[in-house]
């Protein structure tokens, strides 16, 4: 093992692998967290196989390839077995490919080693501090598997991720892209299936002709892309999506729905003279009190207009109101409400829409893609409702608009009545 050059160009060399230009950009990062969504076939998991080798073959090196399940897990290492030893051919203190055991496992003279371990075991993802982790099909995983198993592993030895997939509408994986986008130390890009040059393009034609336009954009344009039935088809994170919204001109609102193994969501909303919405704060927590959520709201220095809240916990508004906050019981119908922000949704003669959402209220930008109706929804649009699911911002932004239109009018004439607080739009950061 001595005479293995750890340069990945030389590596890569004696390996047999030759990366397409894409895949070059994925193994020149030095990013410790590299976020791939790729589309299918564009080569993922050869280029974290790859990385994993570039590592393996160093000393002391501990790394994980963790699948949802044990098969998906296996993908990555069939490629570091075949050029471990057929191709770089090089010796093992203890070697182990057992899919059906469970039991993936290369451990060098180096004393490096490679693993897989699956998601569906938690247990086996405690304990042990590593050099870097592969999330085999990042998107398949939950959240949780990341957060409280993964990413504390990697601390004391400032180890590196890599999280190869094909996304999965806008869950979990979209705000790690983002994380490539804004924090150091991260990566991230959206390679297409036509970015790999391998691929006969009258193969990817085909797929455009034949699959939903949703499947065809997520399986092979790598998007992130929304499930059919969507609720608000207009939301769109170009023109919807804006940064340091804030405004300290306006009033603010405050709506809740509430929540406790369902979330506990409230929202900070803002609206100016010329009837355009804009959220600007988000609170998003599980497993807590009453008490908690009120401890937590009533730190912020804004002075609110008033609060809102579902009135069908009377007992949850009861009870904020003994901790001090005081908020209005909203009840009103699902569907002419949804009507009601789809409108605000829309883009004006002032070419803005009349709803825009902060970058920050990262659960409420996800509800927005992901709120839907069910797959076998009628055409009598007026007669059935979403699904009770990925809806508690949604409930509080259609509760608002409910509320804000019995008590001020949307409409010109309310542009005299919210006079004290026009502001320059050129204020905020769109």
């Amino acid at each position: 093992m001595a005479g293995i050059e750890f340069e990945k160009d030389l590596l890569f060399a004696k390996m047999g692998y030759q990366p397409h230009p894409k895949q070059r950009l994925f193994h020149d990062s030095n990013a410790r967290f590299r976020v791939a969504i790729c589309g299918v076939r564009w080569g993922k998991s050869l280029a974290a196989a790859a990385e994993v080798i570039a590592e393996l073959v160093k000393p002391n090196k501990r790394i994980w390839i963790v699948g949802p399940t044990y098969d998906l897990g296996e993908k990555e290492f069939r490629y570091v077995w075949e050029w471990y030893f057929k191709k770089l051919k090089l010796p093992a203190v203890e070697a182990n490919y057992k899919v059906k055991q469970g039991k993936m496992l290369i451990r060098t003279p180096l004393n490096s080693s490679v693993e897989v371990r699956s998601a569906q075991h938690p247990k086996s993802l405690e304990g042990e501090s590593l050099d870097g982790v592969v999330m085999s099909e990042a998107a398949k995983h939950y959240r949780s598997t990341w957060e409280f198993h993964l990413r504390a592993r990697l601390t004391d030895r400032k180890g590196w991720a890599l999280f190869p997939t094909t996304p999965d509408g806008y869950n979990w994986m979209y705000d790690l892209w983002t994380f490539g986008k804004t924090l150091e130390d991260w990566d991230s890009w959206q390679f297409a299936t036509s970015t790999n040059p391998y691929i006969d393009v009258k193969e990817i034609e085909n797929a455009r002709q034949v699959l939903s336009e949703y499947a065809y954009r997520q399986q092979f344009l790598a998007e992130f892309t929304a499930m059919a039935g969507r609720v608000y088809s207009d939301f769109d994170h170009e023109i919807h999506i804006g940064s340091k919204l804030f405004n300290r001109h306006l009033p603010t609102w405050r709506v809740i729905d509430f929540g406790y193994t369902n979330p506990f969501c409230c929202l900070d909303i803002q609206r100016d003279s010329s009837d355009h919405l804009y959220i600007t704060r988000e609170y998003y927590e599980r497993g807590k009190i009453i008490a908690d959520h009120a401890a937590a709201m009533k730190r912020s220095a804004i002075q609110y207009e008033a609060y809102g809240a579902d009135a069908e916990d009377p007992e949850a508004i009861e009870s904020l109101r003994r901790k001090g906050i005081k908020a209005t019981p909203l009840k009103f119908g699902v569907e002419v409400g949804c009507d009601l922000v789809r409108s605000f949704l829309k883009v004006r003669p002032d070419k803005r829409p009349g709803l825009f959402v902060d970058s920050s209220c990262v659960e409420t930008i996800r509800e927005f893609n992901m709120y839907r109706y069910p797959e076998n929804r009628s055409r009598q649009v007026d007669t059935e409702k979403p699904l009770d699911k990925d809806n508690h911002a949604m409930d509080c932004i259609r509760m608002f608009c409910q509320w804000q239109m019995e008590v001020i009018p949307y409409s010109k004439s309310s542009e005299t009545q919210l006079a004290t607080s026009r502001v320059n739009l050129g204020e905020l950061e769109l």
